[in-house]
C-alpha cells in the first residue's frame, strides 16, 4: 500500500548529519562535513564523491586528491597552464586511505547488464570520523592553499586571502559554522580556462 511504517530500520546510526557551505572571495571553495556515528565499536566508514566520466584521478598524496579532465591538452608531457583542476583535500580525519574505485550503480532491467560508474573513495576504521572535506577548484598554474585544522577551528589561506572557519558543536553534535575572511589586493594572476578538446 506504500506505507513503510512498519520496516525495521536497517543499519541503524546513532547520528548522521552533513554540513556544506560555499566560501566566496578571490579563491572559492566547499566545505563538505559528515558528522557520523554507528556506536561505540570500530567501524569502516567510506566518504564517496561521485566522478563524472569524464574526470581521473591525476595524483593523491598525505589526505588530498587532485582531479582533472580525461583528453586534455598536454605541452612536453604537462598539462598547459589553466586546465582545470579540482582540489578534495581531507581536513580531517588526517589518515583517510584515499582511491578511486569503480561500482555498479544499477541493472538494465531487460538485459541484465550492469550500469558503472567511478567514485572517490576516503576509508578509515575508527569509532567516529569527523569527516571534514575541503573541495577548491583551481588552474594548473595557481597556489594551492595550506590548511590547518585545530580543533573546532579551520585556516585556510593563500597569499591574497586568509579564512578562520569556525565550526560550531552542540550537544556533541556539529550545528553549523561561521566564516572570517581577510582579503587582500590578488597577487595571483587570473588565469584562462583551457577548454577540453573537441
Amino acid at each position: 500500500m506504500g506505507c513503510n511504517l512498519w520496516r525495521k530500520p536497517y543499519n541503524a546510526v546513532e547520528k548522521a548529519h552533513r554540513l556544506a557551505a560555499l566560501v566566496r572571495g578571490h579563491h572559492p571553495y566547499a566545505i563538505v562535513c559528515d558528522d557520523i556515528r554507528k556506536d561505540a565499536a570500530p567501524h569502516e566508514y567510506a566518504w564517496y564523491m561521485p566522478l563524472a566520466d569524464d574526470l581521473e584521478l591525476k595524483a593523491a598524496t598525505g589526505g588530498q586528491a587532485i582531479l582533472g579532465e580525461k583528453g586534455e591538452k598536454t605541452e612536453n608531457g604537462k598539462p598547459v597552464p589553466g586546465a582545470r583542476r579540482l582540489l578534495v583535500r581531507f581536513l580531517s580525519p588526517a589518515n583517510v586511505d584515499i582511491r578511486v574505485t569503480t561500482y555498479e550503480i544499477s541493472r538494465d532491467r531487460r538485459s541484465k547488464k550492469p550500469f558503472m560508474g567511478t567514485r572517490l573513495t576516503g576509508a578509515i576504521t575508527c569509532v567516529e570520523p569527523d569527516f571534514k572535506v575541503m573541495l577548491v577548484p583551481f588552474l594548473v598554474g595557481e597556489p594551492l592553499p595550506t590548511s590547518r585544522l585545530d580543533g573546532n577551528s579551520l585556516k585556510v589561506s593563500w597569499d591574497d586571502q586568509d579564512d578562520t572557519i569556525a565550526f560550531t558543536v552542540k550537544a556533541g553534535k556539529l550545528a553549523g559554522l561561521t566564516v572570517k575572511q581577510a582579503l587582500k589586493k590578488r597577487t595571483t594572476p587570473a588565469l584562462e580556462i583551457v577548454p577540453p578538446p573537441r
